[in-house]
């Protein structure tokens, strides 16, 4: 009897199907999916074109004859992004992302056409307004689409490599728009950014609109229960602060905002700093810390999803802080590119945590929201930084004015320790 049970207990097991092992890395969700793909090269597109412009319209407007007061509006005026993040963010949760982000990208695409069809001084400053405003719903919206389509366990890490595609246009864009300005002209500069954003309205029309489709099917599977007069469903967004800004997100954006404008100093006046110390090659601190940039932050990514925001934020806050006392006594090339590791490391930890933190808090209705209140703090921060740090350096010189603006990265670490638990322990509830 013994045997006979055996036997037919080796016959269950070959009629029953044996359930493959799966190892902890193969049950992990696949990160690199079409959809990621596609939107991540949208975002570099988009991206590459506006670094592009940015550094090149000034020099544009002095080929035109513009004053020092002109050449610094550029910068201003495109600023105007700011008017519209929480507008955008409402428009995608309410409207859907694709469309926000196509109208973006032809919008910006006519304005760099413009340019050159109508190369007058005011004209060009009026139109960096417009150039603002289409930055502000393509960039909010590219930043919206990638959170709907990265797995929730693998964020931190999804955030990072598509971040890779702002860092490498911000090591890219300035270089060539630089050469192409210097060796064939402002026509060439113009035409390359134009075929960035061509390529970019191609790449978005196979973008997946997720949050819209999953939005669509509950809408169906609520009009089988409900009657499709239902007020609930018809009611339209109302335009409140709620839905103009998302509550929960405040934490990383006031943070962002913070680093970003200490981090400005060095934006808008290493080069002139570094050539004033007569430092040689001062755009190799550029190169230090796009790559620096690009190595780190898929790594810090995993970090992340698997340790948590608060020990990565408050050691990336310090490198920020760092880094500006490292750029005050820099005098040579090395030194600089020392504050560039240090700068790679910091930012781009930053930037990637406080960006995940404000859009993994909410549901994902509230997401393109949560975005836009984000970019508010990140513009913020850069504007307010730039004007801070212009005055303290007639004040106190340059090397002055970077130390003091360390204090902006350092204020955030301390508002990160003191303030986290209380939101975190509101993000768990």
């Amino acid at each position: 009897s013994q045997m006979k049970s055996q036997t037919q207990t080796q016959a269950q097991s070959q009629t029953q199907p044996q359930q493959p092992l799966q190892s902890p890395k193969d049950a992990q969700p696949k990160l690199f999916t079409k959809a990621f793909i596609c939107i991540a090269l949208t975002n570099f597109a988009v991206f590459f074109s506006f670094q592009l412009t940015t550094v090149g319209m000034p020099v544009y407007l002095e080929q035109l004859g513009a004053d020092e007061l002109a050449v610094g509006l550029t910068v201003t005026l495109v600023t105007a992004a700011l008017l519209v993040r929480p507008f955008a963010g409402l428009i995608l949760d309410s409207f859907g992302r694709k469309g926000a982000l196509i109208t973006g990208i032809i919008l910006m695409l006519f304005v760099i056409v413009a340019y050159l069809l109508f190369p007058l001084v005011g004209v060009v400053l009026a139109l960096r307004i417009f150039h603002g405003i289409g930055w502000g719903l393509s960039s909010t919206s590219t930043s919206t689409i990638v959170a709907d389509v990265i797995p929730k366990v693998r964020f931190a890490e999804g955030m990072g490599w598509y971040a890779l595609g702002g860092s490498l246009s911000a090591a890219i864009g300035p270089a060539l728009s630089i050469f192409l300005l210097e060796e064939v002209g402002a026509q060439a500069m113009i035409f390359v950014a134009s075929a960035s954003l061509g390529i970019a309205f191609v790449l978005s029309l196979f973008v997946e609109d997720q949050a819209m489709t999953d939005k669509n099917n509950q809408a169906k599977h609520e009009s089988a229960e409900r009657s499709a007069s239902s007020a609930s469903r018809n009611a339209k967004p109302k335009l409140t602060l709620d839905s103009l800004v998302e509550r929960d997100a405040w934490l990383p954006s006031l943070g962002i905002l913070l680093v970003n404008a200490g981090f400005a100093a060095i934006t808008a006046f290493i080069a002139v700093y570094g050539m004033a110390q007569g430092a040689a090659n001062i755009s190799l601190y550029f190169v230090v810390y796009s790559l620096v940039t690009i190595v780190s932050r898929p790594i810090i990514g995993r970090i992340i999803d698997q340790k948590g925001f608060f020990a990565p934020s408050v050691l990336g806050t310090l490198c920020v802080a760092v880094t500006l006392v490292i750029v005050s006594v820099s005098h040579d090339i090395g030194m600089f590119c020392i504050a560039g590791v240090f700068a790679g490391l910091g930012l781009g930890t930053v930037q990637g945590a406080f960006q995940t933190m404000a859009v993994s808090s909410v549901p994902p209705q509230r997401k393109g929201v949560a975005t836009s209140t984000f970019l508010i703090g990140f513009d913020g921060g850069l504007c307010l930084g730039s004007a801070i740090a212009g005055v303290l350096a007639v004040m106190v010189g340059y090397s002055g004015m970077f130390a003091v603006m360390a204090l902006f990265p350092f204020a955030a670490t301390i508002f990160f320790v003191v303030c986290y638990k209380k939101w975190d322990e509101k993000r768990q509830a």
